[in-house]
Parts: structure tokens; sequence; C-alpha cells
């Protein structure tokens, strides 16, 4: 099958959004913990965790622009400096509270389940 840019563009959005989602096959989703400069923190769902190289060892996350209105995990990694990446337990995919889009329902679903933030070690001091 052939499509070209004006096809795609054509398509219904949901349809384009779940055809596009889907060319690179089965992508892990993974929680990407920030915090601001105010210290609110911040819970984000990404499939987009990439690994660079293991020596020195890289990892990353690509995300869409930043807007006054979404973003603030992209805006609290530039202005801290610092984020954590998270495995999410088959035990909460089981549950189906991962796969929400709606953040606030999101938030509300990990506090049912016992999910707390839980802070280990303070990275500024290691930077």
């Amino acid at each position: 099958m052939h499509y070209n840019k004006q096809d795609i563009d054509d398509w219904d959005r949901i349809f384009r959004l779940k055809i596009i989602n889907s060319v690179t096959g089965i992508k892990p989703a993974n929680l990407i913990g920030t915090c601001a400069s105010d210290g609110s923190t911040n819970l984000a769902i990404f499939s987009s965790v990439v690994h660079l190289g293991s020596r020195p060892a890289l990892l990353g996350i690509i995300t869409r622009p930043s807007t006054e209105d979404v973003g603030h995990t992209l805006q609290n990694i530039v202005k801290v400096g610092e984020y954590t990446i998270n495995h999410i337990h088959p035990e909460l995919r089981n549950r189906h509270i991962i796969p929400q889009l709606n953040l606030k329902r999101l938030f509300l679903n990990l506090m049912s389940v016992g999910l707390r933030q839980n802070t280990l070690i303070t990275f500024r001091h290691l930077l």
C-alpha cells in the first residue's frame, strides 16, 4: 500500500492518529517524572523513550514542542535539568490504569492504586 502526503492529510484526524502512531510498531510506555522550579511535580506517559548508548549510558525522550497549555514535562526538564524515566509495572497495565488519555483522570487512577511520589535522591547534588 502506498499513501502520499495529500492522502494522509485528507484522512480523518482520529484515523490518521491511529495509523501514524502504529507505523513504528509496539512501543513501551514509560512514566516521565519531573519537578518544576516551584517544587510541584509532574508525571506524564511517554512512548518515545530511546536508548542512545551504553558507554556512557544514554537514554532520552522525544517530546512535542512545548506550548503554554501543554508540555510541562519539557518545560520542567529545561528549567530544572533533571527527570526520571520510570518503568510501568505490569500490574498497573493489567488493571487498565495506564491507557488513559485524560491526565487528570490518569492522576486520580494512579493515586487510587496506591502510587505515591517517592524521592530517593536529590539529583542536583550529583550535577
